[in-house]
């Protein structure tokens, strides 16, 4: 994944954000969720950025939750009794948006 999308200076704080509160969740470095959330997934690019205007606006709690379910669908982090089961919609976001086609999650992958 080595296509970075263009960000606004919002967007930027707003990502950071996202990797620090994942880290804090997570047990873990910033480094390593910003390396899972890029290098070894395109959540960053392709989630995160393009739907700023809609994630910003939820809480942490909310924000952290919808993207981990994100991640254990990509097989980044193990699926646990807070996420999403594997045959459920991958995120709440993306089923409010109709972005979720029957197979895909929200970015098109089988």
């Amino acid at each position: 994944m080595n296509k970075r999308s263009e960000m606004n200076p919002e967007q930027s704080f707003f990502a950071v954000f996202c990797i620090e509160a994942l880290a804090d969740e997570l047990h873990t470095t910033g480094d390593k969720v910003y390396r899972m959330l890029t290098e070894d997934s395109d959540i960053l690019d392709a989630y995160i950025v393009p739907h700023y205007d809609a994630l910003h606006t939820q809480g942490r709690e909310w924000i952290v939750d919808d993207l981990k379910g994100l991640m254990a669908k990509r097989g980044l982090i193990p699926f646990s009794d807070r996420l999403c089961r594997k045959d459920e919609p991958q995120t709440v976001l993306a089923v409010r948006q109709g972005e979720v086609d029957e197979g895909r999650d929200e970015l098109g992958k089988e």
